[in-house]
C-alpha cells in the first residue's frame, strides 16, 4: 500500500526523460483541450464525427439548444481564420453544412 502519494510520482518524473513539446504544438493543444472542455461543444465534434456532416438544424435538434447558441459553439469549434479549427464548413445556399476537419 502507498503510503506517501509524492513518492511514485517523483520515481516516475527521475525514471523518465524530461520531453518539451514545440511551443506551437503545446498551444494548439491547449487550444483542443480548451474547445473541448465544454459539454456541448464536445457533443457537436462527437455527432459530427458519427454522422459525417450536419446541418444547424439538425443539431440544435440533437442538443436540445437553440440556433444562436449552437451557432455561437460552432463559430468557436470552426477558429479563427486559417487556424487550428476542428470544424468545417460548407454552404449550400442559405444553408451552412458542419463536419470534422480531417
Amino acid at each position: 500500500m502507498i503510503t506517501n502519494i509524492a513518492e511514485p510520482i517523483a520515481e516516475t518524473k527521475a525514471n523518465h526523460r524530461n520531453f518539451d513539446l514545440p511551443h506551437e504544438l503545446e498551444a494548439d493543444l491547449v487550444k483542443v483541450f480548451k474547445l473541448l472542455s465544454d459539454p456541448t461543444r464536445l457533443r457537436i465534434l462527437l455527432l459530427l464525427a458519427r454522422e459525417g456532416e450536419m446541418h444547424v438544424t439538425a443539431l440544435c435538434d440533437h442538443l436540445g439548444q437553440s440556433q444562436p447558441a449552437v451557432s455561437h459553439h460552432l463559430a468557436l469549434l470552426r477558429g479563427p481564420g486559417p487556424g487550428p479549427g476542428l470544424i468545417e464548413a460548407r454552404r449550400d445556399g442559405k444553408h451552412n453544412y458542419y463536419s470534422v476537419r480531417t
